[in-house]
């Protein structure tokens, strides 16, 4: 924080005092010149999001934070307030999910600052006057203040790049809810989102300078989410982040002066009786997946390998029952045409007496198609496999064709069950064949091979990646496809066991002949 705040000229030293800690403690800015929006006792989880906004040597924030708990009020307007208002900042950016949201923001800002009794009296108005068209500059797409701070809101769609007022560029963006429930589902605008946000808007700051900051602060809606990929550390670890939530695993409430532990119990159930317990957790606690309606649960995951799993039965074991049928799936990328793109590639064995499914190695990378072919056929020889089954939904001009072309070249020999799943391209519904496969216990894991699949299957039906899950799941559809059901194969004692109980009629002889 500054050490010289902009202080109105004739402030009392009573005064002078009060607002230089407002100036260095949002929360009592908050109270101070916001009572009425802020008129309950914050919880001491709002005071970590406080101590983050006053360390400003902290150029990037992420929150999570719940439903409710005057995220927005504390972001797009508190604080934004004290930057004008103290000549902190000179270039704001307010970004929401869509332009209209942002400009609502904006202009409840503006609202406040013009209207706000307290803050006109201390500070003075901030409506721009010196202009000559002053409308024009302290309209509702973007204003300018009398002591000359830009104010821009702007969609997360929307163009940023290259943005300057006068030889300033941007010093502060809040992104408040940058993703909405409809686009977040969405794998492909999850990921144009994340792309123009890191490259439109973090390289849009003077990176010379430290007057710079991104705060972002939102719920998070989905585990590949851009706000939950800012608060992995594995993958960003220059963020600050928080993640807060309303109550505990019991319901018990974070938060007693805003809702109490019986609210907090009545809200769940609430959800629960509706069938939406998974959006109380997403609203309410920050976690995508309702954990206890989930449909993988870690107790699913059995292993097989030999000693101390839970089946016996080895890779080598495997490879020789006859009653064993091995298939490679392929959930080849969309743009896998034009180059190295994710894949997934998933070899699962079915034994056909037992009813068992053997999930024994994933693959997950970026693959150009040779590699692809060079991964499936290794794959293919190592577990003796004899189906080939790639995904076939809008790409078999691309994969079934050049397959069978480069098994030629190479001299091999497959059947290819082409992959066509009815209930689209990804997503729940095309997977959810699995989940009581896993309930009843038929599937087993290979441990060494099978890491990232069970980190996705955790995070069902909201994974942060569907190749790898959509890959195991194909194995539904090809066996469908090439009319491989589970069925009973038996040995051919059982059948000879089976002619020795049948009792015959006695032969009827009809003229001699029987």
């Amino acid at each position: 924080m500054g050490t010289s705040p902009f202080i109105p000229e004739g402030a009392n030293a009573e005064l002078e005092d009060l607002l230089e800690r407002c100036f260095k403690d949002t929360k009592l800015f908050c109270k101070v010149f916001f009572p009425k929006t802020f008129y309950r006792k914050f919880s001491k989880l709002h005071d970590q999001i406080f101590e983050v906004l006053d360390d400003e040597s902290l150029k990037k924030v992420a929150i999570a934070a719940p439903r409710g708990w005057g995220k927005t009020s504390i972001f797009n307007l508190a604080y934004p307030a004290k930057q004008i208002v103290y000549r902190n900042k000179h270039y704001i950016v307010p970004i929401s999910a869509t332009g209209a949201s942002a400009l609502e923001q904006s202009e409840n800002l503006k609202f406040e600052l013009v209207g706000n009794e307290d803050l006109v009296e201390v500070f003075g108005s901030i409506r721009s006057s010196y202009a000559t068209d002053a409308e024009k500059t302290f309209s509702k797409l973007e204003w300018i203040t009398s002591t000359g701070i830009k104010v821009m809101p702007r969609g997360a769609e929307q163009q940023i790049r290259g943005r300057k007022f006068g030889n300033f560029r941007p010093d502060l963006y809040i992104g408040d809810d940058l993703e909405d429930d409809e686009g977040v589902e969405s794998e492909d605008r999850r990921s144009k989102l994340e792309r123009r946000f890191f490259s439109s808007v973090v390289n849009s700051v003077d990176l010379g300078d430290d007057f710079w900051r991104i705060l972002v602060i939102g719920t998070i809606l989905h585990e590949d989410s851009l706000l939950a990929n800012l608060l992995n550390k594995e993958s960003n670890p220059e963020w600050t982040t928080i993640r807060l939530e309303l109550c505990n695993d019991l319901y018990q409430s974070n938060w007693p002066d805003y809702m109490s532990d019986k609210k907090v119990k009545e809200l769940a159930d609430d959800y629960r009786k509706k069938g939406l317990l998974d959006v109380f957790y997403r609203e309410f606690r920050n976690i995508p997946i309702a954990t206890e309606d989930q449909g993988f649960k870690q107790e699913y995951f059995k292993y097989y390998g030999g000693k101390g799993k839970d089946d016996v039965a080895t890779e080598e074991e495997l490879n020789a029952d006859r009653n064993v049928e091995t298939m490679i799936l392929c959930d080849p990328a969309k743009t896998m045409k034009t180059g190295s793109a994710n894949t997934a590639i998933a070899g699962v064995s079915i034994n056909t007496k037992t009813n068992k499914v053997y999930i024994r190695d994933v693959i997950e990378a970026k693959m150009y198609p040779d590699e692809l072919y060079d991964k499936m056929f290794e794959m293919a020889e190592r577990l003796n496999a004899f189906v080939l089954a790639p995904e076939v939904t809008s790409l078999n001009e691309y994969i079934t064709y050049p397959l069978k072309t480069e098994m030629a070249k190479r001299g091999l020999h497959y059947i290819i069950v082409e992959v066509k799943p009815r209930q689209g391209k990804t997503g729940p519904k095309r997977s959810g064949g699995l989940v009581p496969l896993y309930r009843q216990g038929l599937v087993y894991h290979n441990e060494t091979a099978c890491g990232g699949l069970e980190k996705y299957l955790l995070q069902w039906p909201r994974p942060s990646k569907w190749d790898v899950i959509d890959a195991v799941a194909g194995f539904i559809f090809a066996v469908e496809e090439g009319e491989r059901y589970f069925t009973s194969i038996e040995s051919a004692e059982d059948v000879e066991k089976e002619y020795e109980e049948i009792e015959y009629e006695p032969a009827i002889e009809y003229r001699g002949v029987i």
